[in-house]
């Protein structure tokens, strides 16, 4: 019994030191290279989350009929606020060297602005939603509407695969031009 015990150690023991010998050990431009496509990966999933979600708050919006659908709007703007998808995206924007490589530099500063503007609009929206007016909802349905539009339009691959840049760029600039006109409200 004792024999098969020693044995036992002996056999598991060897195996790891086996193991631990033959680990990749990365060097550091090595371990920088292979998390840039996670880094990528992570940040068009979130920036993708972000506008979907944004997206659809802006399509009930735009539907708004009666107060009782308010509710169900101020759900979806609590639930997008205390996910935050826009909080992972933002770690990769001031990592500099990372965001360089993942979003091409003519498109930045317009990426950036949608994230703060998407916050101001949120804003926006929850003041509308606290004082219960669906006459001003309604009001801007329309504007919810071409909002929900210019999401749908931003929220595919190109950016991603670095493809017809200059219409992506044009619907980034339209909705920038939107959302911030609440950047201070």
């Amino acid at each position: 019994m004792a024999k098969k015990s020693v044995l036992i150690v002996f056999i598991l023991t060897a195996s790891l030191g086996l193991l631990s010998c033959n680990q990749n050990r990365l060097v550091p431009a090595e371990a920088e290279q292979a998390s840039q496509p996670v880094m990528e990966a992570i940040f068009y999933h979130h920036y993708s989350v972000s506008l979907f979600q944004f997206g659809k708050i802006m399509n009930k919006l735009s539907l708004v009929t009666h107060q009782q659908d308010l509710p169900y709007i101020k759900g979806m703007v609590d639930a997008y606020d205390d996910t935050n998808p826009l909080f992972i995206s933002a770690l990769i924007v001031n990592d500099k060297e990372t965001f360089n490589k993942i979003v091409p530099k003519d498109l930045q500063e317009e990426v950036i602005a949608l994230f703060n503007n998407q916050k101001a609009y949120i804003s926006y929206v929850e003041t509308l939603l606290e004082q219960k007016d669906t006459a001003k909802i309604k009001k801007n349905a329309g504007e919810f509407a071409n909002v929900y539009k210019l999401e749908r339009e931003l929220n595919d691959n190109r950016l991603r695969n670095r493809e017809d840049l200059s219409d992506y760029k044009k619907s980034l600039l339209q909705m920038n031009k939107i959302l911030s006109k609440y950047a201070n409200h």
